[in-house]
């Protein structure tokens, strides 16, 4: 799609596939370290204590019938099993995301309202 675009917009085809080639590469270069990041935190026994407080059984009969539907989860133990992934994976999603703007910052590049302002763009 981004080379198509590119290429409608310029007409140079050879600038819309290293574009395409280029947006491909961070993608799936972000896309692997959230993979990993989220591997890696569930190895944690800091991360293991913390979730397995997770338990959808004392939700209502309506939340837990909607986040079952919603997530495909058959049983409550398949649900508290999904949730836990699907928190773990966010938030190591929003650190890889805001982790070159949480250096920026650091450094003194960014101010703090403006890592603010990106934290929830990217959010």
């Amino acid at each position: 799609l981004t080379a198509s675009v590119f290429w409608l917009s310029t007409g140079d085809r050879d600038a819309a596939l290293q574009t395409a080639a280029v947006q491909a590469g961070k993608t799936f270069t972000r896309t692997l370290a959230v993979y990993v990041t989220t591997q890696q935190l569930h190895r944690l026994t800091v991360v293991q204590g913390m979730l397995k407080h997770i338990d959808f059984s004392t939700a209502s009969p309506t939340v837990r019938q909607a986040l079952q539907k919603g997530t495909g989860a058959g049983n409550i133990s398949a649900l508290n099993k999904v949730m836990k992934g699907t928190l773990v994976t966010s938030l190591a999603l929003v650190a890889v995301t805001t982790g070159p703007d949480m250096i920026k910052m650091l450094r003194g590049r960014i101010s703090g309202a403006q890592f603010i302002r990106n934290l929830a763009v990217a959010s």
